[in-house]
């Protein structure tokens, strides 16, 4: 009895963290349960639109059920990547499967 219980309680949780979504970087999208693939073009666009976007750098973070990241998806990051001195415009990219695997990508273009 004491063993049925435990396998259902570890089931149980297992298909929470699933539905879920823990590895998912970003909650600003729909969620989806069994796999998550969405992208912004254009996310951020500098103001003055005088920035040309001959150098793109990125910065990738990833996540394993919610509770073990790694990475650094920061614009600085990005930034420092690509070498870029002025952002022209960024793109931002998150993916999952299962909830369970989950990373996101800063993309930033610039000069």
């Amino acid at each position: 009895m004491y063993s049925k219980l435990i396998s259902f309680l570890a089931c149980l949780t297992v298909a929470s963290f699933a539905a879920a979504g823990c590895a998912v970087p970003d909650r600003t999208h729909l969620p989806g349960s069994i796999m998550f693939d969405v992208g912004h073009e254009g996310w951020v666009v500098a103001e003055d639109g005088k920035v040309s976007s001959t150098k793109t750098g990125k910065g990738t973070q990833s996540s394993i059920l919610g509770w073990i990241t790694s990475g650094d998806s920061s614009i600085e990051a990005s930034r420092q990547a690509g070498e870029i001195n002025k952002i022209s415009h960024m793109d931002y990219h998150a993916s999952h499967i299962l909830g369970i695997i989950g990373d996101c990508t800063l993309i930033v273009y610039g000069e």
